[in-house]
């Protein structure tokens, strides 16, 4: 979350400061980029969570029967 947070944060001051009329498509070229790099983190953690899930039902299982 802390990596979350931090992404938008540095997003945001950067699309500011380059968001002037000259930098415009700099600045939202650096927000897209931001954007796509929280989704790609976002989808690496939920995969992280699957396969902790998955052996943590596999314990379960063993432990079980």
């Amino acid at each position: 979350m802390g990596n979350f947070l931090f992404t938008i944060t540095l997003g945001s001051i950067l699309y500011f400061l380059y968001g002037s009329l000259v930098f415009w498509s700099v600045g939202s070229a650096l927000a897209v980029l931001f954007i796509a790099l929280m989704f790609v983190d976002i989808k690496d953690t939920q995969e992280k969570i699957e396969e902790q899930s998955e052996k943590l039902i596999y314990r379960l299982d063993k432990a079980l029967f």
